[in-house]
């Protein structure tokens, strides 16, 4: 097979056929042998790096169990407080009911009748008339002490937390 000589390539080097000899002789390179302290070295750093990865791997999935341990634990108590919110306003219904069975008014003609009450007839209301001698008025209270404004001023304060 006939190339060009004039190619900037000299494809006859990577040809299969035989090579011209080379002029010059290389040198074989030398090869040092690598410490087989570094090959130890690197299992120890895989070994290291695998068990942070398992203790990753523990550590998320007891967290993931947390999480659905405690979210089913507050599921349990949504659900206990809708039964008792149920139950409350059952309850609340049936007081309203007989808070209007004690209002009306046949009950409370029965009630009255039962302690002796006598519905009056056409009597006009009586009227009482106050007189300015016959008001009272308070009189003022011992003066207070040291003591009891301490207190006061306490009980003021706690009441807030309350």
């Amino acid at each position: 097979m006939q190339r060009n000589s004039n190619v900037a390539y000299d494809f006859d080097r990577y040809d299969n056929r035989k090579r011209k000899p080379d002029l010059v002789q290389k040198e074989k390179p030398v090869i040092n042998q690598v410490a087989t302290t570094n090959v130890s070295r690197k299992k120890t750093t895989s070994i290291f790096f695998i068990l942070v990865v398992i203790l990753i791997a523990i550590t998320l999935a007891f967290s993931v169990l947390y999480t659905i341990a405690k979210r089913t634990e507050i599921s349990d108590k949504i659900a206990a407080a809708e039964m008792n919110l149920k139950e409350v306003q059952a309850e609340k219904s049936k007081l309203y009911i007989d808070l209007e069975n004690f209002t009306s008014i046949k009950e409370i003609e029965k009630r009255a009748k039962s302690l002796g009450m006598v519905k009056s007839e056409n009597n006009p209301p009586i009227l009482f008339k106050i007189k300015k001698e016959d008001e009272f008025k308070v009189v003022n209270k011992l003066p207070e002490t040291i003591w009891h404004k301490a207190q006061n001023f306490l009980n003021d304060i706690f009441s807030f937390f309350d």
